[in-house]
């Protein structure tokens, strides 16, 4: 129904689905079906949107050409005679002026002249408007136009053509009802004439709105028209109220802004190296360029490199680009290098392979398209005294097992090196030594496979490479060996090989092979969860189009609703073309709770090991998000200086984040799943970086909280505020400690969680530029210098910026200090860790940084 309450029409199937009698999806300008199918000429018979008419005299034969805007379809045509209106028009017969305004295009219309549009249909009984004055050609008008200019008002038919705008179809209808009022101003002046019993004055009344509407943000509550505010404004001008409150969600002019989530269109200026990453909401890179204290922790390491390491940002730039071609999550082997597929000796590989199966005994559950029961034939078939292989004598068979078997030595690597409570033997652990000699021929082979399977005709049509596909963007987010893991920017480009591949062969159907809907079930919810981590849309899943196809795997039919409910928050979150409500930001991160809430009881009640460890899975990714929703709902509770959702947001955070570290390392030592580790360690510490950024931002508005400004009680505020700055260091030493700890037990060195240790030193060494020396150290009047700079610096950046800290009553940080104990103690007590020796940068001047460790820095800080 439109705002008057008139009735609409349902909106009708196309006329192909009509014939050929199938359901339509109603999708314009072609709907699904005939796009399947192919069909060009997908129309439709009627207009949705188009109002019933009210009288018998307007169903005249006639024949339009709609213009669709956005979701509304636009037809001046269908608009019937009001009894209003016809009096109006009764007593203004020179103006007819609601008949007259259907015969020129509108604003919108005249935005598409850039586009290429369809020609307009031919009129059929074109209806003329009967004219008393004929004078009205180049006439100027300025009553609805900042200046003056000559309008020529041409009779003849209304001409509709089709164009798409990005506005909702509430948004056109509030843009068509502002230009209909600065047309009938124009005909008003062009005639001389005025219309009775209308109130034209339409930015006076739409100046009292935003009055009103200002007045009320400062009370901060939802706009109403009350008595006092009534009084002085006419009934005309309280209907409008009314209409622009049903649209005030749809235009930012008759906003509150109070309710605007509008933080994620605030960003800091780019950064040297540092890029934005709009369509993932979920990385460092969108957190930083968006909170200023950590924009301000970023720009002064970029301050740093500047000064002092250009030379070597360079050097680090052509080695990383060399470096390229050997990684495995950096495209195909050289062409001019013939690669030849090696593996270890037979018995060194199927002792590898049955050591992981054994002590990963549902990997077959978890990753249902590696057969690890069938490459004990292809190995003793295949291998022999020196298992060498050239690609190209290799069938397209032969290549996808090679494959298999390099996947499946890698899985055992991983799932070794990741794992702390796994103890090998000398024999065993002889087996493993050779497996990590082999690491870089093994990433040979899977790139040479790749490259051999991308030559070959015919190759991309068979389910047998799509497995290969699939197992090698599965490998892309799970290795140790990258340097960061999957959420860093510039590790890979993940173009969704897999699920475009899987389209292509159309396994995302409804069929009968239940192979095929179990590698579709896997790849669909691999690729979920490699977007929803980064906070990215899986756009080829939304909705139902794509995923016709039955779950017959139990892993995902048990967490199934939980990744459609995070694809429709990130859906939410990602809308481009409305404005977000913060009201429902936080009542969506409120739902998302209670379904991860009924999400994990579900799979406690299991009792199976692979749900247990797909759930472990499904906990980071919701734990990492919903860290990152509620930081972002805390800045923008702080751009809006509302201290009391402030402080009840920034306490949900601190338990959220304590929850999360606890989680963390549970999960790096938990019995139950040893030797699963591998599939989840990359997010796990992933997440612990961003636990850091977030330590980092909170102890830098501490620090810089109540600085240059004159109030009661400062001295308490100070001390307090400084007491709770010492408490985020605290937290974040100790997490380097136990860090530090869990390294010692490692088979091997993980990039990833030396990265992380990188990360955390570096942290330190910023936050330490504000400290006095310790005692006994001996500081240069140089780097004294270099450090009061950069602190100065910091004191400039962060001068004009909102910091909610410093509305904190002295009560708030004494309340938030014992929080913020509760959690330090909880990581290691007090006791223990005075008898620790702290960390201490070497450098502090520079955040750590010399020649020797700048690749080692840069690259943890990218």
């Amino acid at each position: 129904m439109d705002i008057r309450g008139r009735k609409m029409r349902k909106p009708p199937a196309c006329v192909q689905c009509r014939k050929r009698k199938i359901g339509c999806d109603r999708v314009k300008p072609i709907c699904g079906n005939c796009n399947k199918a192919g069909k060009s000429d997908c129309f439709y018979p009627d207009v949705p949107g188009r109002y019933v008419p009210s009288s018998s005299s307007y169903t005249s034969t006639k024949q339009h050409v709609d213009r669709p805007v956005g979701n509304l379809i636009t037809n001046y045509n269908s608009i019937p005679h009001s009894k209003e209106a016809t009096s109006i028009l009764q007593h203004n017969p020179e103006l007819a002026s609601l008949e007259q305004i259907r015969e020129y295009n509108t604003r919108l219309q005249l935005l598409s002249q850039d586009q290429s549009r369809a020609s307009p249909s031919p009129l059929e009984n074109a209806q003329f408007i009967p004219r008393a004055t004929t004078s009205f050609e180049n006439k100027p008008v300025s009553s609805a136009n900042e200046s003056s200019r000559h309008l020529n008002w041409v009779q003849g038919p209304a001409i509709f053509d089709q164009m798409t705008a990005p506005y909702t179809q509430e948004e056109v209808m509030l843009k068509e009802m502002n230009f209909l009022r600065k047309r009938l101003l124009e005909l008003q002046e062009v005639t001389g004439k005025k219309v009775q019993g209308v109130d034209l004055s339409f930015d006076a009344s739409l100046n009292r709105v935003n009055d009103y509407s200002s007045n009320n943000k400062s009370n901060n509550k939802k706009r109403k028209i009350d008595d006092k505010v009534t009084d002085g404004i006419s009934e005309a001008e309280l209907k409008f109220n009314e209409i622009l409150d049903e649209f005030k969600d749809l235009d930012p002019r008759f906003l509150d802004y109070t309710k605007i989530f509008s933080i994620f269109g605030s960003q800091n200026l780019p950064l040297p190296d540092f890029e934005d990453t709009p369509n993932s909401i979920y990385t460092n890179h969108f957190l930083t360029l968006r909170d200023n204290f950590s924009y301000n922790f970023r720009k002064t390491f970029a301050s740093v490199i500047k000064n002092n390491y250009e030379a070597e940002l360079t050097s680090w730039k052509r080695e990383k680009i060399e470096l390229a071609s050997l990684n495995l999550l950096n495209g195909p082997v050289e062409d001019n290098k013939p690669t030849q597929i090696k593996f270890p000796s037979r018995d060194i590989t199927q002792a590898m392979i049955t050591r992981f199966t054994y002590i990963a005994k549902d990997i077959n559950l978890l990753i249902p398209i590696l057969k690890t029961r069938e490459l004990y034939s292809s190995i003793d078939q295949s291998f022999g005294r020196e298992p060498v292989f050239d690609p190209a004598t290799l069938n397209i068979g032969q290549l996808i097992t090679f494959g298999q078997i390099s996947f499946c030595l890698l899985f055992t690597y991983e799932s070794l090196a990741s794992s702390v409570l796994i103890i090998l033997k000398d024999e065993q652990l002889e087996g493993f030594n050779q497996l990590i000699e082999f690491l870089p021929q093994l990433m040979k082979n899977i790139n040479a496979i790749k490259a051999e399977l991308d030559k070959r005709k015919g190759s991309l049509q068979t389910i047998e490479t799509l497995k290969f596909i699939a197992l090698y963007k599965f490998y892309q987010t799970i290795t140790s060996l990258s340097s960061s893991g999957a959420d860093k920017v510039n590790d890979f480009v993940d173009f969704d090989e897999d699920v475009h591949l899987a389209l292509h062969l159309g396994i995302n159907d409804e069929q009968k092979d239940e192979n095929n809907m179990l590698i579709w079930n896997f790849i669909y919810k691999n690729y979920c969860w490699r977007h929803s981590f980064k906070g990215e849309v899986p756009i080829m899943m939304v909705g139902d189009k794509l995923n016709t196809a039955p779950i017959v795997d139990t892993l995902l039919s048990s967490d199934f609703s939980f990744l459609t409910y995070q694809m429709e928050t990130l859906q939410y979150l990602q809308s481009k073309d409305q404005i977000l409500s913060l009201e429902k930001v936080v009542r969506i991160k409120d739902i998302f709770k209670n379904k991860f809430d009924a999400q994990t009881k579900r799979c406690v009640m299991s009792g199976s090991t692979a749900i247990a460890v797909n759930n472990v899975i499904d906990t980071i990714i919701y734990r990492k998000g919903m860290l990152y929703m509620t930081y972002y709902i805390l800045l923008q509770y702080e751009v809006l200086k509302d201290t009391e959702n402030f402080i009840k947001i920034y306490k949900e955070l601190l338990q959220m984040i304590q929850d999360t570290i606890f989680y963390i390392f549970s999960n790096l030592a938990n019995k139950t799943i040893a030797g699963y580790e591998f599939l989840y360690m990359n997010k796990l510490f992933i997440t612990l970086r961003l636990i850091c950024t977030l330590l980092v931002a909170l102890q830098q508005r501490s620090k810089f909280a109540f600085v240059d400004k004159e109030m009661d009680n400062k001295e308490k505020l100070l001390r307090e505020s400084g007491a709770q700055a010492d408490l985020f260091t605290t937290i974040l030493r100790k997490l380097l400690m136990l860090l530090e700890d869990y390294t010692k037990n490692c088979k091997v060195n993980s990039s990833i969680i030396a990265s992380t240790i990188t990360k955390i030193q570096t942290s330190i060494a910023f936050i330490s530029l504000a400290d006095d020396p310790v005692e006994g150290e001996d500081v240069s009047d140089d780097i004294k210098t270099k450090k009061t700079a950069l602190v100065e610096e910091s004191k400039k950046t962060l001068q004009s910026v909102a910091n909610s800290f410093e509305n904190f009553s002295v009560d708030d940080f004494i309340k938030f200090n014992i929080t913020l104990k509760n959690i330090s103690e909880s990581l290691i007590v007090n006791d223990f860790y005075t008898k620790r020796d702290r960390f201490v940068s070497t450098n502090p001047e520079t955040l750590g940084i010399n020649a020797e460790t700048f690749g080692i820095i840069y690259n943890a800080m990218e």
